[in-house]
């Protein structure tokens, strides 16, 4: 997969949270296992989990902490609105050097002081992120509509390409029965 791959894959999670969604509700929660099952497929950030070997729940962990911790506003304008965690994905090393020092820190620890040494690394480093990326291209304007975010995680764009030619009375009936 490549950096356009990653930066696709966080597209419905970023759609679930401007719909009011959260990370850790039972859509945010699938929609983040998505994303970090296709960014780890990138051939930089597989190498990474190669050599550091996180576990696919502690890459998910990183990707939630970051997000809730900068609610309302997770995202930075990099050509266009960014999850912030996104970009550990596509800047691996960033990532990488997160990983490193949580593994460092916290060899001789309970599990549980791990988790919370990886949430607490993961939330300093996305506040700095969104600093840097703020103060040199200005904050990106995140509306969030109280709607309770998308209904699925379930990709639904193709369908609605395919019933584009139909009367959109038809159209409404056959989503309103799914």
């Amino acid at each position: 997969m490549s950096k356009v791959g990653i930066s696709i894959a966080e597209k419905r999670l970023m759609e679930h949270l401007r719909r009011g969604g959260t990370p850790v509700d039972a859509v945010g929660r699938e929609l983040v296992q998505q994303f970090v099952a296709k960014a780890s497929r990138d051939s930089d950030v597989h190498r990474i989990i190669v050599e550091l070997q996180p576990t696919t729940g502690e890459l998910e962990l990183v990707v939630v902490s970051s997000i809730a911790s900068l609610m309302p506003n997770p995202c930075i304008q990099v050509g266009g609105p960014m999850l912030v965690p996104t970009l550990l994905f596509m800047e691996p090393e960033k990532l990488r050097d997160l990983l490193v020092s949580v593994n460092r820190d916290s060899r001789g620890v309970s599990l549980d002081e791990r988790f919370r040494l990886l949430t607490s690394r993961s939330m300093e480093l996305a506040a700095l992120i969104q600093s840097a990326h703020d103060e040199a291209r200005g904050p990106v304007n995140f509306r969030i509509a109280e709607v309770g975010g998308l209904a699925s995680s379930r990709t639904s764009g193709c369908l609605l390409l395919l019933l584009a030619p139909v009367p959109i009375g038809l159209t409404v009936r056959f989503l309103a029965s799914m």
